[in-house]
């Protein structure tokens, strides 16, 4: 820790000293409790050191350059075309031996030699698609810890600053060693709760370091850019649109149906439907074409669910940022009403607690507005918000 700090908290030691010697040997006036509860609420901020700026775009730049999934994605989809490449000797043969099976396996080969490599490339690109979604959930986390440290470390000066009011009180004669002891007890709540969500806000950042292939104890100067006025979603119709004519899942999907039927088709041309091969041939195809339509169904299921749970998530966020903008304005006049004795610590801890609720009910709300947007984009394979002119 440097001097600077150091000393501040020095300072810091010596005023609170003071302010106690005289609450201890005067009465206190009104005036008086304010500004030692002023006092108190000048907190030392925390000290850090110097980090990056990080928002969601770098994070997602840099999983998918450094990813270990995708490298190994990458193999995957190599080794496919590798794959499909020796296939090539086989397609050059000419299909006309005679013998059944082995020209229908000629036919195939050449069908496989095209699609194939094709077919990699999409489950490459879906990969794609799972490691971004992976990045912003991770990102989502980690800000809406960031969100919940800010503000236990809010709640942590609130205790203090109760705590020094209800001492001061009690030097007045009102406020009892009950009302102390429940005061000190909440200050002590609340300084485990900052150590939890330190310890928390640590570990999600650690997840996110993971995903980016970043040292894992690497820190950040966490950026959210997320906005929630005058945002507007893309069309539903517009995102199904893009979705089912580019996203690699139903691009892959499609393709492997291409294959079954094609295979099929070919079957057709060398043996009646009493044949084994044929049987075969026709069962794999009915299967392919029932898959495809299901996942082509789900998906569509999935992009609606998504785009309804963004739209949801949105509309708490503002009414709950209203919200909270009208019980930290309560809470700051039952903080005068008490200093005045119009009220008891009880009433006092009530308005505090009904603050810090709304204050946690809006983070968890953001993250799931983040979390909404991050599994829409997933689904539909394109950018979901954007910021109205």
């Amino acid at each position: 820790m440097n001097s600077r700090i150091l000393k501040k908290r020095v300072a810091l030691t010596i005023a609170s000293m003071l302010t106690l010697g005289t609450f201890m040997g005067s009465p206190v006036r009104a005036e008086e409790l304010a500004a030692a509860s002023a006092e108190v609420s000048q907190a030392e901020p925390v000290e850090t050191t110097e980090s990056t700026t990080l928002k969601v775009e770098d994070a997602l730049l840099m999983a998918l350059e450094n990813s270990f999934e995708l490298k190994i994605a990458e193999t995957e989809m190599n080794n496919s075309i590798m794959t499909a490449s020796q296939q090539r000797t086989l397609a050059k043969e000419d299909a006309n031996t005679g013998i059944y099976d082995a020209d229908l396996a000629i036919k195939i080969a050449k069908i496989n030699r095209e699609v194939l490599p094709t077919l990699a490339k999409e489950t490459y690109n879906a990969k794609i698609t799972e490691v971004a979604l992976g990045v912003k959930g991770a990102f989502a986390e980690v800000v809406f810890a960031k969100e919940n440290l800010a503000l236990a470390r809010k709640y942590k000066l609130q205790a203090d600053e109760s705590l020094a009011m209800v001492k001061t009180k009690r030097t007045l004669g009102q406020a009892s060693d009950l009302e102390v002891t429940n005061t000190e007890a909440d200050v002590a709540t609340k300084a485990s709760e900052l150590v939890q969500a330190q310890i928390t806000y640590d570990q999600k950042l650690m997840d996110l370091n993971l995903l980016m292939n970043e040292p894992l104890d690497k820190t950040w100067v966490i950026e959210d850019t997320m906005a929630t006025e005058a945002v507007q979603l893309v069309p539903l119709e517009e995102m199904k649109t893009y979705m089912f004519e580019n996203h690699p899942m139903v691009l892959g999907s499609n393709l492997s149906f291409d294959v079954a039927e094609s295979t099929f088709n070919l079957a057709k041309g060398y043996y009646p439907s009493n044949v084994w091969t044929y049987r075969y041939a026709e069962q794999d195809y009915l299967k392919a074409k029932y898959q495809n339509q299901l996942a082509l169904l789900t998906q569509e299921k999935s992009l609606i669910q998504a785009y309804m749970s963004v739209q949801g998530n949105l509309e708490a966020v503002k009414a709950l940022e209203k919200n909270v903008s009208t019980v930290v304005e309560s809470y700051r006049v039952a903080k005068i009403r008490f200093e005045l004795g119009m009220i008891t610590s009880f009433q006092l801890n009530e308005a505090l607690l009904m603050q810090q609720r709304m204050e946690s009910n809006l983070a968890n709300a953001k993250r799931g507005y983040r979390l909404a947007i991050a599994q829409l984009e997933y689904i539909s394979g394109m950018e979901a918000i954007k910021t109205a002119e």
